[in-house]
């Protein structure tokens, strides 16, 4: 690749993930044609097409793992208020709760969705279960997008379910940098902020995203 190329690692903000790979090649039949020695496949905008086969947040929470077998008198609770973790007798609403062994109180056995209409357990990542929490309590989430820049911005305590920000990610090959209290996602394109915001009820308001 160097031989054709000119290979430009870029370090990934904070640390948290091997660095993005970028291509400055003059002919991109170079190394695209299946007479060359590589014969890359072109498979088009990665971040778009996993933006249009997502599905909404409802689906995606009826495709999380569920667990069995939670008997509620054998624990401690917490629950997700949209700031905290707050005390509560036992689960009894839609909602993020902390599940906590008595006697254990460095940190919780589980963290777990309880959909009450289901009456079941799911799991999944924690910006998950944070992100169907806000949206079932009727928290309105939000996004800024700059048009001019193609940056898009979200609150930290907003932070999308981790498949959907994967889309984001892979508009540029960077994870996000942290401008408190937002997220920055760069390079992310605007039928790609249309089709997620809609699957995931999230207000976008266009505006610079440093604003």
């Amino acid at each position: 690749m160097e031989k054709y190329t000119d290979i430009i690692p870029s370090d990934q903000p904070r640390g948290d993930a091997p660095p993005c790979i970028s291509l400055n090649v003059s002919d991109f039949n170079i190394i695209t044609s299946q007479t060359s020695e590589f014969s890359i496949i072109y498979a088009g905008e990665v971040s778009s097409r996993l933006a249009e086969i997502l599905p909404n947040l409802a689906t995606w929470k009826q495709s999380l793992r569920s667990l069995q077998g939670i008997v509620p008198s054998l624990y401690e609770w917490k629950r997700f208020d949209s700031n905290d973790f707050v005390n509560c007798i036992s689960p009894s609403k839609t909602g993020m709760y902390q599940v906590w062994i008595r006697q254990e109180s460095d940190r919780p056995h589980y963290t777990l969705f309880y959909d009450q209409e289901s009456d079941r357990w799911r799991q999944g990542d924690w910006y998950g279960l944070r992100f169907l929490a806000l949206q079932h309590s009727g928290f309105e989430c939000v996004a800024r997008y700059d048009r001019a820049s193609w940056r898009l911005a979200i609150p930290i305590s907003q932070r999308w379910p981790e498949i959907y920000e994967r889309a984001l990610v892979l508009a540029s090959g960077q994870l996000p940098t942290y401008q408190n209290p937002w997220l920055l996602y760069e390079n992310v394109a605007m039928e790609v902020i249309s089709l997620l915001t809609d699957k995931l009820n999230v207000k976008c308001l266009e505006m610079p995203a440093s604003a």
